[in-house]
């Protein structure tokens, strides 16, 4: 499988993003692969994964909380869809034995 950057500058800057994606729990990256399928999901609380994406840079969250009650929308970003599809093609940088 070929893969193309267009986020990062280089091969080997994606692959250290899929690498920090690799790292975080399980939870994460289903989110994030759920969120880069549909584009936009609608939690009514942020999540421990959520947060642990989007302080990497992976997923942007909007609070579009109002009086109805909490409404959190959730984004994947570039960054995020390309750490993803990097890791899924097997390009991350495999842990020493």
């Amino acid at each position: 499988m070929h893969f193309q950057p267009v986020f990062f500058e280089t091969l080997a800057d994606a692959q250290q993003a899929a690498d920090r994606l690799a790292a975080l729990p399980g939870t994460a990256r289903r989110l994030l692969a759920e969120a880069v399928e549909h584009q936009e999901l609608v939690r009514t609380r942020l999540s421990l994964a959520a947060q642990s994406l989007e302080e990497a840079g992976f997923l942007r969250v909007l609070d579009r909380s109002d009086l109805s009650g909490p409404r959190m929308l959730l984004y994947p970003t570039l960054a995020g869809e390309e750490a993803l599809e990097c890791l899924e093609a097997g390009l991350h940088c495999k842990p020493p034995v």
